[in-house]
């Protein structure tokens, strides 16, 4: 999700020019609000002694709230949506990697994480497309659409508390990141013990 709302955006300051009746320089404005609230959330959640898990649904749920204003909002309020994303986002990422990061069965969690953001980023413009001959951004009413089903989930309420797994039961290889659920279904366990 955050990676198809930051490749979005810049293909979309066509479609935030007209929006918004501006430039280009003031659309990219967007961009720069984005940054800035990301940065922001890194230096502060950075800072900050509340564990990680605490911290969280917070960050994705301003990242919802802040991809839903870029999508609604015009000029000033889509500023200040983006500002309030931007912090979202740079909440989630930075939380999300250190924990995938200190997990005991090594680079594989962290390379499963950034694949999934690199598909994002290919997907962003994809979806830019379409976006400016409807005349909206809908990348980033999917995003929030996605952000929202995250906090839906059971799981990241009490993430990573409940994702633990032993150092004695994490082979090296990283091969335990992939588990069979109950039905036969294989699905992805979060090996999380974040708490910074």
């Amino acid at each position: 999700m955050i990676g198809v709302s930051l490749s979005s955006t810049g293909p979309l300051l066509p479609l935030f020019e007209r929006r918004l009746g501006s430039g280009t320089v003031s659309a990219s404005l967007l961009v720069t609000a984005y940054f800035t609230g990301s940065l922001a959330a890194m230096l502060l959640v950075a800072a900050s002694r509340r564990p990680g898990r605490a911290l969280l649904p917070w960050g994705i749920g301003l990242y919802a709230a802040g991809s839903l204003g870029v999508f609604a909002a015009h000029w000033l309020p889509a500023l200040a949506a983006a500002l309030i994303g931007g912090f979202g986002s740079g909440t989630v990422v930075l939380i999300v990697n250190s924990a995938f990061a200190r997990q005991p069965s090594g680079v594989a969690p962290t390379n499963l994480l950034n694949g999934c953001f690199a598909v994002g980023t290919v997907a962003g413009p994809l979806v830019a497309e379409p976006s400016l001959a409807l005349g909206r951004p809908y990348g980033f009413l999917l995003a929030a659409l996605g952000a929202v089903l995250c906090l839906r989930v059971r799981a990241v309420a009490d993430w990573p508390a409940r994702c633990r797994l032993r150092r004695s039961e994490s082979p090296r290889d990283g091969s335990a990141i992939w588990r069979k659920h109950k039905t036969g279904a294989p699905v992805m366990r979060s090996l999380v013990t974040f708490d910074h």
